[in-house]
């Protein structure tokens, strides 16, 4: 994730370490950090990674070059926060940014999709045109990458219950359930993972 300066929103505080802060390779600011074991320069983790799929020496071509987490990194950074890229109004601290992205911004684009595929399959329902509930279907174990238990497919008889993945609410629907960790997968987000498997 390339982290713009522009979208800080206490820009004194970035005054103070802008020069700790910025990636070598992409200069932006440096997200998920590691660094190189011998001269401890940090880079972005993702940075370091494209990095390494052609070249295998430290950017500033050390010797016995290694990589770790680095947390002093983490923490210089941890004072910033940042406006949301996608438009949402939420104030970010930098330590919350993967799980803005990933999990609980209201602009990400695949609860819009979500959102939007809900509303096909409630005019299915209305029309009497959804597919014909299959018990063999019903019973039958999914394994996916996103969840390392197998996953079955029941009707859930909690009066509600979040979809793990797109975080939407749901009340007494079917969902794809681990009975091992209680995660719930919906059927739309089940469906959009065996498509892209």
């Amino acid at each position: 994730m390339f982290l713009d300066e522009n979208d800080i929103i206490n820009k004194n505080e970035f005054e103070k370490i802008e020069d700790k802060v910025i990636c070598s390779i992409c200069n932006g600011i440096i997200f998920e950090p590691v660094n190189c074991i011998s001269c401890k320069n940090c880079f972005c983790n993702s940075c370091i990674e494209q990095w390494n799929k052609k070249n295998k020496t430290c950017p500033f071509k050390c010797e016995n070059f290694k990589i770790e987490k680095c947390e002093k990194m983490n923490n210089l950074l941890s004072i910033l926060i940042f406006k949301c890229k996608n438009g949402c109004d939420k104030k970010i601290p930098y330590l919350e940014l993967n799980d803005h992205y990933n999990k609980y911004c209201i602009n990400l684009s695949y609860k819009i999709k979500y959102l939007e595929l809900k509303k096909i399959v409630n005019k299915l329902k209305n029309e009497n045109k959804m597919l014909k509930n299959n018990d063999e279907i019903k019973n039958c174990q999914i394994k996916i990458k996103k969840h390392e238990h197998p996953l079955v497919l029941v009707k859930t008889i909690r009066p509600n219950w979040i979809c793990n993945n797109c975080l939407i609410d749901f009340i007494k629907e079917s969902s794809y359930y681990c009975s091992v960790c209680n995660f719930d997968l919906c059927i739309l987000c089940m469906e959009d993972e065996l498509l892209n498997n």
